[in-house]
């Protein structure tokens, strides 16, 4: 039966007393940080139980797929409860249904990267000859596998120590699967931890290739590009427009050529005086670019409505430009710009229609005469809504094992009408302590974008004061 797991121990003796008895618990552990860990939780209902001496193995049922502390301590026979013992654990990880992923966002994609970016990444002329000399074919696929169950809830991460100390020896500290889960993390490139790649060679652009020849190799270094003798490439790659986009950072970008830009549109920025934005998919090879502030833009009657922003609406000499320029690179940073908080700049850009030229065919490229969607400047943290438990009015609760923390909408810049998203708040984080900003009962927990949460698996006293933090 699926998640039926037995356990089994030997070896235990007590030269005086003798053993008493075995006491087994099962703990599902839970990001900490970084970390997984059990501070604060509770067993796993119905997985925990005593055998007596002479018991060598006792089976337990898991249903949710995670990560757990199986616990079992061995007490003398002084006991029930009140003779010596000693605690040992062992992790495991279960999970009978999560699969490995691929993305298809179009953030992350797969793609021959040695191949011709006029081509779509498809056609490649300069290649490795017979006797080794030239390129290679390289293929590139950052992050573009994952298990997102695995990610999510830190599957692969270290685990902390014992809220209890244990005793060395009685808990793998090291060791990788599949001999054993131990409490240092699995290395991994995001949640995978193996690659395996194959490929063959025909002369009809791929079109043989109905299914894997069956040479599967591994990949040992996971954090590099493969490179293999392929004589033609095809790739499936995400249709993509000729879309400006504009980047959250405070230090400069660079993209080179042929290469492909891995991250998304930003909305937000911290940056005060400096933007940047990429072109990855243009190949006119000259451009021109301007920095328009979107205030300005609201400001002016004549801007018609009948189109979106574009390069051509204003000149380089008109107030509501702050900087222009020209590169032949497929980006551009621009420094030394005074960038306002809470209103939204846009880098627009123009290139001339073209014709590439190429040995079997030519390619025209018409006009681009557009901006980005814009990036607003956010130099300041939410302001906090209020924040109560269970009710607005109330200061006692009868449980304790669990509270509900309720709370008002973090406000932000987007309040400003200068984005385009109803909130820049990502997520919300809450803990529990016995004083304010305290998190010795529950630290900081990751619950998303709500107004509420409850927070399981406390151990309150009766008579004491808690509080509820959320950030």
């Amino acid at each position: 039966m699926f998640g039926s797991i037995t356990l089994r121990w030997s070896g235990w003796r007590d030269d005086d007393s003798g053993i008493g008895e075995y006491e087994y618990e099962v703990f599902k552990l839970r990001p900490f940080g970084d970390m997984l860990g059990m501070r604060g939780l509770s067993p796993v209902p119905g997985q925990t139980g005593t055998v007596g001496a002479a018991a060598t193995q006792a089976s337990i049922r898991l249903t949710e797929p995670g990560v757990y502390s199986i616990v079992l301590t061995v007490e003398d026979g002084c006991g029930p409860n009140d003779g010596n013992f000693v605690i040992t654990r062992r992790f495991l990880i279960y999970d009978d249904n999560s699969t490995v992923q691929a993305d298809t966002s179009g953030h992350h994609p797969m793609w021959a990267e040695s191949a011709s970016n006029v081509t779509g990444r498809v056609w490649q002329t300069n290649l490795q000859d017979a006797l080794g000399n030239g390129p290679q074919v390289a293929v590139s696929w950052p992050d573009h596998f994952c298990n997102q169950l695995h990610k999510h809830n830190k599957f692969l991460n270290a685990i902390e120590e014992h809220p209890s100390p244990i005793l060395p020896g009685y808990e793998e500290l090291i060791g990788q699967p599949p001999a054993t889960r131990s409490r240092e993390a699995i290395p991994n490139v995001n949640t995978i931890l193996l690659f395996q790649t194959d490929w063959a060679v025909d002369h009809q652009g791929g079109r043989s290739l109905s299914s894997p020849p069956g040479n599967w190799q591994n990949v040992t270094d996971m954090t590099v590009k493969l490179e293999s003798h392929f004589k033609r490439v095809r790739c499936i790659i995400n249709p993509e427009s000729n879309e400006i986009s504009q980047l959250l950072t405070c230090s400069d970008v660079h993209l080179a050529q042929n290469e492909r830009w891995p991250l998304p549109d930003q909305e937000f920025t911290p940056a005060r005086d400096k933007l940047s934005a990429v072109w990855p998919t243009l190949r006119h090879g000259h451009y021109r670019w301007k920095v328009v502030s979107d205030e300005s833009i609201q400001n002016w009657a004549y801007v018609a409505s009948r189109h979106a922003l574009r390069y051509s609406d204003y000149d380089c000499s008109a107030p509501q430009v702050l900087a222009c320029g020209e590169t032949e690179e497929n980006f551009v940073n621009v420094p030394g710009i005074e960038l306002l908080h809470g209103r939204r700049y846009h880098i627009c850009v123009h290139a001339n229609a073209t014709v590439l030229h190429f040995e079997l065919f030519d390619q025209s490229l018409d006009e681009v005469d557009s901006c980005s969607i814009g990036i607003t400047v956010d130099l300041t943290p939410p302001l906090p809504g209020q924040v109560w438990v269970n009710h607005k009015d109330g200061q006692f609760q009868t449980s304790t094992s669990e509270m509900t923390v309720y709370w008002n909408t973090f406000r932000d810049v987007e309040e400003h009408g200068m984005s385009s998203h109803h909130s820049v708040v990502h997520k919300y984080e809450v803990a529990v302590g016995t004083s304010p900003n305290g998190v010795d009962v529950q630290d900081f927990m990751d619950v998303g974008v709500t107004n509420m949460a409850t927070v399981h698996g406390l151990r309150l006293f009766s008579g004491h004061t808690y509080y509820a933090t959320v950030r």
